[in-house]
């Protein structure tokens, strides 16, 4: 006799609940390394730096008034800076309800990583979008002057590239 095959209602297959468990721990460790470097910044005594816009090389090779210009439009035209703190606030401790559950609600908890992925995507774009205008008000001379910090930026090992010049 042919053996008939039966679909669990509204269960998860064991590839699905894995992938969903392994891109929950990408996510939270994601967040982990962002609040991470956020705090350690804060703590060593530099935090205006944890508010800059990370995009590595290219804000390290910024002038002091760049980054600052750039701070400043970031948290001016980044409309909500508090609301969005308080909803991460928000999903983390709803996530924290998720993971503490029995079963484990992976819809939801891929539905709060989402958000947090999607807010993360929409402040990068708004800092690359402040960056390049700050690149393109530059004058020649102070975009080649530009360049060249980009490159010593590059030229140096990793783990000497957060250390103030």
């Amino acid at each position: 006799m042919a053996k008939l095959e039966t679909a669990r209602p509204g269960g998860f297959g064991r590839w699905t609940k894995g992938l969903l468990i392994a891109s929950l721990a990408l996510n939270l460790l994601i967040v982990g390394i962002i609040a991470g470097g956020v705090l350690n910044r804060h703590w060593r005594g530099s935090h205006a730096m944890g508010h800059d816009v990370g995009f590595g090389p290219f804000t390290e090779a910024l002038s002091q008034d760049d980054r600052a210009a750039i701070r400043k439009a970031f948290l001016t035209t980044a409309s909500g800076h508090r609301a969005m703190r308080q909803e991460i606030r928000q999903d983390m401790a709803d996530l924290v309800a998720i993971l503490r559950a029995d079963p484990l609600d992976a819809a939801a908890a891929g539905s709060i990583l989402e958000m947090q992925n999607q807010r993360i995507v929409d402040r990068l774009g708004l800092g690359r979008r402040l960056l390049l205008d700050r690149i393109s008000a530059m004058s020649p001379e102070a975009r080649a002057e530009f360049a060249d910090r980009v490159e010593q930026a590059l030229d140096r090992p990793w783990r000497d590239r957060r250390r103030p010049q």
